[in-house]
């Protein structure tokens, strides 16, 4: 690009230069691929990429900070070539037959050249993966153990690559995984793994192989060493009771030392109770006696090695005896427990659990375990059967509640005394329940000598001016949970203070007094309304009394009650005075309407009842105007004639109306629109029949 061929214009290749001169130095030499991360199995070849564009400098790999040369061929490092398609851009290196050596940090730098900067590659780890070597066992092929003692074998793998996993195992391929201890550590670019098993040996393990294997990711097949134990015991014992079956109070028991050791067993003797009682391969106990039982018979036989016991306990048949009471519990809601109950006896005695005040029992085991719940609170007693029955005390299931406190929050004392603080609480009270006092937050110690803590009280011994208008503090816990009650203790005056009840006790007082007086005015306020009414009444009906009638003192007090009449609080027209304006035409309900007058129909006269009491009106029915000041006379039924005035200035007079009397004050009581008729057939029903106000 940069030479110009012989012939050629000059200016046409100054100008092809200058353009390949732009192009090329405008361009700067980059990474197009840098090495990565690669990891190998030793011996195989690993490649590390790297491929620069524009390469203007000189380009050499480093290992661990360390350069390798710029020829491609690396000399001096038969393993190392850089290698690719392309001369120009391609600067791969290969590492041939990999071993841990070769596992390092690797770059790809190249230097400044042209218009480029120097430039480096990312770093790349290259990971030689080394299998681990073969495994050995420091203490040789053969261990003398002694049984019951504890045997420590070490097993060491040294050369690989990483950590690598050791395992124990016996002939039959078992794994052995009873107190191993497993440590690598890194010596240089390999790891060593050592591997410790402790076991406790017996005398079964004697000519036993333990080997010990190496195994890793890197090799298919595992390599292993092994070991070989002898092992020398002492004497291996057994107890043979003679007769076989339960022995009775009063029988004789012949027992034999039956032993196995490894030397010989050089002496055997026989203890009961940590008491010796004979030597030699046997023992006979005459007459057993209920004192035995529960005894230890025991034989102890001894060899070189060491020496060896065994023993058993005496049974003797007898009847049951409790030797362990069951005791009281609390528990929590829902909480599990566990009565025990034991009996000595031969043969065992049976247990059975009642619930007092049930019937059936609850439970057959010798220990009773019962959830906590409101059914299962109560009583309960264990009974021991074999011959005759025993039973144990009664024992009782509580169950446990959450603490609440139920003092008050303000609290008196007086200064100079002492005073009490009261924290009474409701709750289940056991071990687990504790009470602290705090003052504004900090605990109050039981051996402070300001106080003294007692039941459910806190004790200022001599209350002072600081120990007032502050905050005190009640804690009671338990399992369950707890509750705090903030006290206020103020100073108490020298008069009695009046307690929360008589402050309530107070108000109630105060507001039924001012209910009773509301009631009070609300009832002379109805009586004051009342009279004024009835005044206003009698003064109407004083002034419209008749002055042809006066009162006869032979008149009935009904004739007297009638002559006065009363007021209606509440009127309600019936038949008289209705407020419609004044027709000639009859209604609708077939009455005629004149002059503000209800004149009753005919059937009205026809109608019989002696229930109909006499017409009376209410007081403002008297003051109404009348049209025609005319009297006219109807005959009544039995010739009785009543004179019936239109003038309110004249009281109706009557004649003769024996029974159904009609108050001289009462309106005007027209006849049907028929009194044009014979006044005899106008008026054939009596005027009695005409109803009042009082009917219901």
């Amino acid at each position: 690009m940069k030479q110009c061929f012989v012939g050629t214009n000059t200016l046409l290749c100054v100008l092809v230069l200058s353009l390949c001169e732009t192009v090329s130095g405008g361009r700067e030499q980059y990474f197009v691929k840098q090495p990565e991360d690669v990891t190998v199995v030793a011996g195989e070849k690993a490649i590390l990429t790297c491929i620069v564009d524009f390469k203007e400098g000189s380009l050499q790999w480093t290992k661990d900070g360390f350069g390798l040369g710029t020829n491609r061929s690396l000399p001096g490092y038969p393993k190392y070539t850089m290698v690719g398609s392309d001369p120009v851009r391609d600067w791969n290196l290969e590492i041939l037959s990999t071993d841990i050596e070769d596992d390092a940090v690797y770059q790809c730098q190249v230097g400044a050249g042209g218009n480029s900067k120097p430039i480096r590659s990312q770093k790349a780890r290259l990971t030689v993966l080394v299998p681990p070597g073969a495994p050995v066992i420091t203490q040789g092929n053969m261990v003398g153990v002694t049984a019951g003692q504890e045997t420590v074998l070490e097993c060491v793998s040294h050369g690989g690559s990483s950590a690598v996993q050791l395992t124990w195992q016996d002939e039959t391929g078992s794994l052995i995984g009873t107190d191993i201890n497993t440590s690598s550590n890194r010596e240089g670019k390999t790891f060593t793994t050592v591997s410790t098993l402790r076991l406790m040996t017996t005398t079964s393990d004697d000519h036993r192989k333990i080997y010990c294997i190496v195994s890793s990711h890197l090799s298919r097949e595992k390599q292993h060493t092994w070991t070989e134990l002898r092992v020398t015991y002492k004497p291996q014992i057994k107890i043979n009771i003679q007769g076989g079956g339960l022995p009775s109070e009063g029988d004789s028991l012949t027992a034999i030392c039956e032993t196995d050791a490894q030397p010989a067993v050089t002496s055997i003797s026989w203890y009961i109770d940590q008491m010796l009682i004979e030597t030699g391969g046997q023992i006979v106990i005459e007459k057993l006696d209920k004192k035995y039982q529960g005894s230890v018979l025991k034989c102890k036989a001894d060899n070189s090695v060491g020496s060896s016991e065994a023993s058993i306990n005496l049974d003797v048949k007898y009847g049951p005896i409790i030797t362990l009471q069951p005791q009281s519990m609390t528990a929590r809601l829902e909480q599990e427990v566990t009565f025990h109950c034991q009996a000595a006896g031969n043969p065992p005695p049976v247990y059975v659990w009642t619930k007092v005040g049930d019937m059936l029992p609850v439970s057959y085991s010798q220990n009773l375990t019962v959830t906590t719940s409101s059914e299962t609170v109560g009583e309960y007693q264990c009974e021991a059967r074999v011959v005759t029955v025993v039973k144990s005390q009664t024992v009782s299931l509580s169950l446990l509640t959450k603490p609440v406190i139920r003092g008050d929050k303000v609290q008196y004392g007086m200064m100079g005394q002492s005073v009490r603080l009261n924290c009474p609480f409701d709750g289940t009270v056991d071990s687990s329940t504790v009470m602290t006092w705090d003052q504004a937050g900090n605990i109050i110690s039981s051996h402070d000598d300001l106080y003294q803590m007692s039941s459910n009280q806190l004790i200022i011994k001599m209350a002072i001016e600081k120990d007032f208008n502050t905050f005190y503090g009640c804690r009671v816990v338990n399992e369950i949970g707890e509750d705090y009650l903030p006290i206020t203790l103020l100073q108490q005056e020298v008069n009695v203070v009046l307690s929360t009840n008589m402050v309530l006790y107070v108000v109630i007082a105060v507001f039924g007094v001012l209910i009773l007086g509301l009631v009070l005015v609300l009832c002379g306020v109805l009586y004051q309304r009342r009279n004024k009414s009835n005044l206003k009444y009698l003064t109407g009906s004083q002034n419209r009394k008749s002055p042809g009638r006066k009162e006869s003192p032979d008149d009935s007090p009904e004739l007297q009650r009638l002559s006065c009449a009363e007021p209606d609080l509440i009127p309600v027209p019936r038949i008289g005075w209705d407020p419609r304006e004044s027709s000639n035409e009859p209604s609708e309900d077939g009455h005629s309407y004149f002059g503000n007058v209800i004149y009753p129909s005919e059937s009205d006269y026809t109608k019989q009842s002696d229930q109909w009491k006499p017409l009376r009106f209410p007081s403002r029915y008297l003051e109404m105007e009348r049209e025609e000041p005319n009297t006219v006379q109807y005959p009544l039924q039995n010739s009785y004639i009543a004179d019936v005035t239109t003038d309110k200035s004249t009281p109706t007079q009557y004649k003769n109306l024996g029974s159904e009397d009609i108050c001289s004050s009462n309106p005007l009581i027209a006849s049907h629109h028929s009194f044009h008729k014979s006044p005899v057939q106008s008026m054939a029903a009596p005027l009695a029949n005409i109803y009042s106000y009082d009917d219901q």
